[in-house]
């Protein structure tokens, strides 16, 4: 019991210090301390030693998996920003819809980020690429930057990730081993948990919008941009077509890998779609950027910080999840019920709160308890769906890698960008949770 206290007590100085602007880089390793220490675990392997649950072991496994992902990531949104493609697109945007349909424009930037993550787009893909494009259409409709948080967050963390059937992502494709269903599993109550959450996370967003409006924000310029997003002098702009080529570019090449090619081509076909991107847009842009070889490193510099921040986060769920502490915790929530779509629900719930990462969650759950659920005479479908959903409502702690990447590279912070994105992604998705398990439990 001692354990788990210290588990509890670990993510408490996590989510405290992240709270209080402390680096992610010092409060991860210290708050792991914290579980070590409670778990009488050896304090130099569980930290620094080459085991597999040590806080530097995890740290640099998950550094080789995230690097290639975030520095082309990262280099394409810039090259995007500083050749002014993104600011084109904007502007045609809002030729479009008009300069006073700001609801639109937000609808617009949630539409876009819907696509490119149920297209096989990686979330920290999308962020990299559709941020400079949200800067420049918030900077010309002149309306609170604060507001980027509910189109990014509604577009890429909820429909496109855990509810629509059919979806790519990781979090759909990871119970497919351990409950032997498909990504299109119990289609009918996740088509109406989709719908169900959709028809908040749009009101959401209007009833905000509406709020800034009547009090009079504008888009505000001295924000703590921690990426380096500086304005660009004024100068001709790449026509539309050029502008979007890089994107549908990156779409297309990850969809089509995704859909025809091997597993492996399927594995590694984002990297190959950015890198595509990226040189498209050296050839495209090269014309429009004042200093490419400063802009390709300027990407590559905004990069780490994302990075470090979420390898951290993810280094101290490691530690935990290898705790004596944690068997702890799980045993007890196990115990509390019979029923196996709650006893998931719970498991899911607390280990998303505590390390905030769903795909961590499910990793560590379903190998774990599948077999057991299954038995218990369960609907492997509806399983399916209640795992992708239930590690979804309460993975945005402040300690969370996409929450501190999303807050690195909008240059908001926990007061201005941070409530909205925690009410957007556990509201839609508890909602689709609800209306799920309810429409599945009458049809299965």
């Amino acid at each position: 019991m001692l354990g788990a206290l210290g588990i509890f007590l670990g993510a408490s100085v996590i989510i405290y210090l992240s709270l209080k602007r402390l680096n992610i880089m010092i409060t991860a390793p210290l708050a792991a301390l914290v579980v070590i220490i409670f778990n009488d675990m050896p304090i130099y392997d569980s930290l620094l030693g080459a085991q597999e649950y040590s806080f530097i072991s995890a740290l640099g496994d998950n550094m080789m998996k995230f690097f290639a992902l975030f520095l082309l990531g990262s280099i394409l949104g810039k090259l995007m920003e500083r050749s002014g493609a993104t600011l084109s697109i904007a502007q045609d945007i809002l030729r479009r819809i008009g300069h006073d349909k700001p609801y639109a424009g937000l609808l617009a930037l949630f539409l876009i980020c819907s696509i490119l993550t149920f297209g096989g787009i990686s979330m920290y893909v999308v962020l990299f690429a559709v941020i400079p494009l949200g800067r420049s259409l918030f900077k010309e409709m002149n309306i609170s930057w604060s507001l980027i948080q509910l189109p990014i967050w509604l577009g890429v963390a909820t429909l496109t990730l855990v509810m629509l059937p059919g979806s790519p992502s990781i979090q759909n494709v990871i119970p497919v081993t351990y409950l032997g269903t498909s990504i299109n599993a119990a289609p009918i109550p996740s088509i109406l948990g989709a719908i169900a959450s959709t028809i908040f996370g749009l009101w959401f967003m209007h009833y905000r919008l509406h709020q800034s409006l009547q009090k009079g924000e504008v888009f505000e310029e001295k924000i703590d941009f921690v990426a380096t997003t500086t304005d660009l002098p004024v100068k001709p702009l790449p026509p539309l077509g050029r502008s979007l080529l890089p994107l549908l570019l990156l779409i297309i090449i990850a969809i089509g890998g995704s859909i025809l090619g091997s597993d492996q081509v399927k594995a590694t076909i984002i990297y190959v779609a950015l890198l595509s991107s990226i040189i498209a847009s050296l050839v495209l842009f090269w014309s429009y950027l004042d200093n490419p070889i400063e802009t390709l490193s300027l990407g590559a510099t905004d990069s780490t910080g994302a990075l470090f921040a979420t390898v951290s986060a993810v280094a101290f769920g490691s530690v935990i999840v290898h705790s004596p502490g944690f068997e702890v915790i799980v045993n007890k929530i196990y115990a509390m019920s019979d029923n196996p779509y709650f006893k998931l629900i719970s498991l899911n719930s607390l280990m998303s709160l505590i390390t905030s990462s769903s795909v961590g969650t499910l990793s560590i759950i379903l190998p774990k308890f599948s077999q057991e659920l299954l038995q218990s005479g369960a609907n492997p479908e509806l399983l399916h769906r209640i795992a992708c959903l239930s590690v979804s409502v309460f993975p945005m702690g402040p300690h969370s890698g996409a929450v501190l990447t999303f807050l690195g590279l909008t240059g908001l912070n926990y007061k201005t960008g941070y409530k909205d994105s925690v009410i957007v992604v556990a509201v839609c998705t508890g909602l689709a949770l609800i209306v799920t398990l309810v429409t599945g439990l009458w049809l299965y």
